[in-house]
């Protein structure tokens, strides 16, 4: 399970119904605190299961899981407040009068 809020980006192992641990983190840092939401739209890349993309008002986030106990942060793209859809395998960027397609097979 992948969690994202205010703190970070954390990979969680559910042992139980109410019994959870910390397997991974990426913090956020001191000053990106302020600027990051309780919750984040998470989406796990079926395509390539060793990347997560982490949508925010701001931009995406995209994270290497390929080592749960290690994830790291690989790739951010700004959105500028763009609407943004997820579709298979590509993100869809919805800008001024036009779309931006990104590819997130790689």
């Amino acid at each position: 399970t992948f969690v994202s809020d205010t703190f970070g980006f954390r990979v969680v192992k559910t042992l139980g119904p109410d019994h959870h641990t910390i397997v991974g983190e990426v913090p956020a840092s001191p000053l990106s605190r302020s600027f990051r939401k309780h919750y984040h739209w998470l989406k796990w890349e079926t395509e390539n299961p060793s990347v997560v993309l982490e949508f925010q008002d701001t931009g995406i986030t995209a994270y290497d899981v390929s080592n749960p106990a290690r994830p790291r942060r690989i790739g951010f793209y700004r959105t500028n407040g763009y609407e943004t859809y997820s579709v298979h395998q590509f993100v869809v960027l919805r800008e001024r009068g036009g779309f931006t397609v990104l590819d997130t097979r790689k």
